[in-house]
């Protein structure tokens, strides 16, 4: 009747979605569906949020170090010095 306890999400980076989609097995008592179908929105805007930041700062960081000559795209130790 009660899944028996086991990882309710992969290992690893969790996406908004599957946290959307995310169902608790039930217990002896239940679980309250409203309060935790709401919890589960806001932990996925959340996310999302997070990841649109990440990916921003991952394609600056891209674009500033494209505009150095270093490989690596840093300035070498001690350059300008």
């Amino acid at each position: 009747m009660f899944l028996p306890d086991a990882a309710l999400l992969p290992a690893g980076e969790v996406t908004a979605p599957e946290v959307v989609l995310l169902r608790p097995p039930l217990s002896l008592w239940g679980y309250n569906a409203a309060a935790t179908d709401e919890a589960l929105r806001v932990i996925a805007h959340a996310m999302t949020a997070r990841d649109m930041e990440i990916a921003t700062l991952r394609r600056a960081l891209a674009a500033a170090q494209a505009g150095h000559g270093v490989p690596g795209g840093w300035p070498e130790h001690g350059a300008g010095e």
